[in-house]
């Protein structure tokens, strides 16, 4: 959901280079590593599953849509189709959305988490079923990215990742650092079951379920996982993940799209009625990327023109081109041409305006478009083209 550059500094360009990947090194190497990550681009509008999040001017933080798992973090469990305060939350930088949860990066680089807590996700240890208010997760200083889901993740500025919640060792786990992965650059800003990450030297890392080739290292079947992170085959140059429900994307250098796993809806893009894909495939008339964003089974990007295209699964309008027709190739969204930032939820789209203004668009159960829509789509209410969004 991020434009993700290599850091300041890095690898051979900044004569700083950090442990490869799969180094193994002791707990006291780690804490040596030098802090050589900044915070990446800031995330400004992060939709979740029937809700949204924005980052607003100040660092305070506004919520709309479904409520129910105190996902809209203003103290309450209803629903809003307008936006309303996170509850006592200054000095954000970042924000992410999972499922039914939602994370913000302060100034001092650490972490408040609202919402869902079933296995974990607030990272507190409490194991509650959910926090209608920000709670603090522990052990998460120096956080410069973070990536929501059931199982969220934090890329911190030496390098490493640590996760927590459901990870392959325990449920309900505090931040845990994922064993053997330095020399990070950027983190998937989004995932369920499995995780990706673009390392210094532009190749990607991935973990967790691989039932549809997700991992990008030529294995998949029933039950197929690895809880340990694999080389994506044949990728070099990649500044940038972005993950579905069982597809991975990568954004390269070159500002071209590469996606590999689930096919379902044609989410790879290229055009083709393959099932899946256990190697990266290039997104069919795809070039000039500046953002990309994926989650379910849409994935769309921004141009360097200030469109956006997207393409897979538009049962709700996620595709934002007026139909409710899935597309295998990217379709230009209606109305948009100064984008600067897109970000997929699970059914909805939104993106920032070179303006610092929002548009959502694709489904609207439980007002998640931050307003009040007529249209029906297959699934549900929706707005199968932008609305604006006044948070």
């Amino acid at each position: 959901m991020s434009t993700a550059s290599l850091c300041a500094g890095c690898g051979s360009s900044g004569g700083v280079k950090p442990l490869d990947a799969g180094t193994r090194a002791d707990a006291s190497a780690v804490d040596a590593l030098p802090d050589i990550l900044t915070l990446q681009p800031s995330i400004s509008i992060a939709p979740g599953l029937y809700f949204t999040c924005a980052l607003r001017t100040g660092g305070t933080i506004k919520c709309w849509g479904y409520g129910a798992n105190g996902t809209l973090g203003n103290g309450g469990t209803g629903d809003s189709t307008t936006p309303v305060d996170v509850s006592s939350l200054s000095g954000a930088l970042s924000i992410g959305a999972g499922v039914y949860d939602a994370f913000a990066i302060r100034a001092d680089s650490s972490v408040l988490a609202w919402g869902n807590d079933y296995q974990g996700e607030l990272g507190d240890g409490a194991h509650l079923a959910q926090s209608d208010v920000p709670v603090v997760v522990p052990e998460t200083a120096k956080v410069v990215q973070i990536s929501a889901g059931e199982t969220p993740c934090a890329l911190l500025a030496n390098t490493t990742v640590v996760c927590w919640g459901n990870i392959p060792t325990a449920n309900n786990a505090p931040p845990t650092p994922v064993a053997g992965l330095y020399g990070v650059a950027s983190i998937a800003p989004r995932s369920v079951g499995f995780e990706c990450v673009a390392m210094n030297d532009g190749t990607v890392r991935c973990w967790g379920m691989d039932y549809a080739g997700q991992l990008g290292d030529g294995h998949s079947g029933n039950g197929a996982r690895s809880d340990v992170p694999v080389a994506v085959l044949g990728l070099n140059g990649v500044q940038a993940v972005a993950l579905g429900a069982a597809t991975s994307c990568a954004l390269l250098s070159d500002r071209t799209v590469w996606c590999w796993g689930s096919n379902n809806k044609g989410v790879l893009g290229a055009g083709t009625a393959t099932a899946l894909s256990l190697t990266p495939i290039q997104v069919s008339g795809l070039s000039d990327v500046t953002s990309l964003s994926a989650a379910n089974y849409t994935a769309c990007a921004t141009l360097a023109s200030g469109l956006i295209k997207c393409w897979g699964d538009n049962s709700f309008g996620e595709l934002g081109n007026g139909s409710t027709t899935d597309s295998s190739t990217p379709v230009a969204v209606l109305n948009v041409t100064t984008a600067g930032f897109v970000a997929v939820g699970d059914d909805h789209v939104c993106a920032q305006l070179a303006d610092g203004s929002y548009v959502c668009w694709g489904g609207n159960k439980n007002g998640g478009l931050g307003s009040i829509t007529t249209t029906q789509c297959p699934q549900g209410p929706c707005s199968t083209t932008p609305l604006v969004v006044s948070p």
